[in-house]
């Protein structure tokens, strides 16, 4: 006789006993087809019950989301590195693929969204905008979060009036602008899904060193009239008035709505 299948038997056995529901027969040297069944609908309630426990697609898409808002930071400061470098932004760039200027290697493959498969128009894209200039000041980038976005304000520019593009609420949620961004050329534009990003990633950038990213200040409005900023030792303080203090009413701050100088969840002071 089977000992492991014995041993099983058993304690399922002692189990409905315990329960006065119904008595497997010991005597058997093996499992009944009733015992059988019983045990593969114990196991199968057991995993449904850890499923709905750990909800594995709901960690998944998580993670993919923090993925999604990392790559978006990142791309960020590669492209205020090549600003610093060439006092443009490049006129496009192509996600998935290698940046490279001159000597000077940007980034070695630009981030792509987790979930792009090329040719398919069902998952989203990273998308970079700019003012459409040969010598870009501005731009945006662009990405769709899967889960919920949090308190943090995923886009800044929904804090301006009239300053988001066609297809973002239904496609996108998320952005990180740089520079002075101009809002009738954003709100004018359109979001596609399935877009690759596209070009090259521009001309320029001739250094032979690491670039240091200078990131470029844009405007916000805050609701309640609450700013911060990164000042002192390079700490997030609150910011008021906001006149002749932060960027866009006449100061130099770079100032946000997010008490703790946050942008999509990243931390824009060092302290």
């Amino acid at each position: 006789m089977d000992i492991h299948a014995s041993t099983a038997r058993d304690c399922i056995n002692k189990i409905f006993k315990s329960l006065h529901l119904f008595k497997f027969n010991s005597k058997n040297s093996g499992f009944t087809l009733i015992e059988l069944i019983v045990v593969i609908v114990m196991f199968g309630v057991l995993i449904l019950g850890l499923i709905f426990v750990l909800k594995p697609v709901t960690q998944i898409n998580k993670g993919k989301d923090l993925q999604r808002q990392h790559d978006i930071g990142q791309i960020k400061s590669a492209l205020d590195a090549y600003y610093n470098d060439t006092g443009c932004y490049p006129t496009s760039l192509t996600f998935g693929s290698s940046w490279k200027s001159g000597s000077t290697t940007y980034m070695t493959k630009v981030p792509q969204d987790p979930d792009y498969v090329s040719g398919s128009t069902s998952n989203l894209s990273y998308v970079y905008q700019t003012d459409g200039s040969s010598c870009p000041q501005w731009n945006v980038l662009y990405a769709g979060l899967r889960g919920p976005i949090g308190n943090s304000v995923a886009c800044p520019l929904s804090q301006r009036a009239v300053c988001l593009p066609q297809g973002f609420n239904a496609f996108y949620n998320l952005c990180m602008p740089s520079g002075s961004v101009d809002c009738s050329v954003v709100a004018s534009s359109t979001l596609d899904t399935g877009n690759s990003g596209g070009g090259s990633g521009g001309s320029g950038g001739n250094g032979n060193s690491s670039p240091t990213a200078t990131p470029t200040p844009y405007v916000i409005v805050c609701p309640g009239d609450n700013y911060y900023g990164c000042t002192g030792n390079n700490a997030c303080n609150s910011i008021y008035p906001k006149e002749g203090k932060c960027v866009g009413y006449g100061g130099s701050i770079q100032c946000y709505c997010d008490s703790l100088c946050r942008v999509n969840g990243i931390k824009q002071c060092a302290n």
